[in-house]
């Protein structure tokens, strides 16, 4: 199969690692993405109701601080539902968890979520009483019975170096966070359709995941524009996002506008240390899927 006859994001994906002369392996990459004619603000659709293109859409990765989107949705929850009342110091936490996408922030406000703290190891008994209230946001989103959903776990805060006492026990019996790029764009589109928990909170959500102050600034540990996808996204295109980036992997979630109306949504994970390490892979596959997609502004 030539590729002028293969899928869209299979022929993406070919030339991905072409551009980078085999330091990427097709299982290094996955990612999906969906283009809209207008913005699906309160659609009444789900994220895979209408064409999308993927490859290795579905595959499990541990998605670093891209699961900071799901954490903010869990807590909003919460705060619908009258059982937690943000001060300013939660106002704070959640700002700079999505903002600049600190990781102390994160561990803060998954204890207050759970109201379940850190700490030194517990007794058996007393751990799994623990463990009962920090899954809260697993069976949460398990709620929602989506399939998309079924592989995720949502399960613990992220973290500098790695997590100590009850929380390394945590993650040593109930292993380490998964999200799929199908799942995470998932969300996404809900969250840009005013569909997770209801419209106001979604754009309260949206508020706080704009990209485009970023853009005018350098690269820095709190950017997630530059080395990510929004470094190929024209300025005429708004972009609001989630990113995350550690030794081993390096992610972005996405939903873009631009000024005739369309929109996109997209979802890209990578894995390994060329990737994790490179400020150009997912600008690179940014600029293929808009090229692709014919959405460049």
């Amino acid at each position: 199969m030539s590729e002028s006859t293969l899928p869209p994001a299979e022929d993406i994906a070919r030339r991905l690692i072409r551009c980078f002369d085999g330091n990427i392996g097709p299982d290094d990459f996955g990612f999906v993405y969906r283009v809209y004619d207008q913005p699906p603000r309160n659609a009444p659709d789900r994220f895979t109701d209408s064409a999308v293109h993927g490859y290795r859409a579905e595959e499990p990765f541990y998605p670093a601080s891209v699961i900071k989107l799901f954490f903010m949705v869990a807590l909003l929850k919460r705060v619908k539902d009258g059982e937690l009342v943000l001060d300013r110091e939660d106002e704070r936490a959640l700002a700079d968890m999505i903002r600049v996408s600190s990781n102390d922030a994160t561990q803060y406000l998954v204890c207050r979520i759970t109201d379940a703290w850190g700490g030194k190891p517990l007794p058996q008994l007393e751990m799994t009483t623990w463990w009962e209230k920090r899954a809260w946001v697993q069976r949460y989103f398990e709620s929602y019975n989506w399939p998309e959903f079924s592989p995720i776990r949502v399960l613990h805060a992220t973290y500098e170096e790695c997590p100590y006492g009850r929380d390394r026990i945590a993650r040593d019996l109930y292993g380490m966070n998964v999200l799929t790029p199908l799942a995470a764009a998932s969300m996404m589109h809900a969250i840009a359709a005013g569909r997770v928990i209801d419209a106001p909170t979604s754009q309260r959500m949206l508020t706080l995941l704009s990209r485009d102050w970023q853009r005018q600034e350098g690269d820095h540990a709190g950017n997630q524009v530059h080395g990510f996808l929004g470094a190929a996204v024209p300025k005429g295109i708004r972009i609001w996002s989630k990113g995350g980036h550690t030794s081993t992997t390096r992610h972005d979630l996405a939903y873009m506008e631009d000024k005739e109306g369309r929109a996109m949504t997209v979802a890209a994970f990578t894995r390994g240390a060329f990737c994790s390490g490179s400020m150009t892979v997912l600008g690179t596959l940014g600029e293929l899927i808009l090229e692709a997609s014919r959405f460049e502004g």
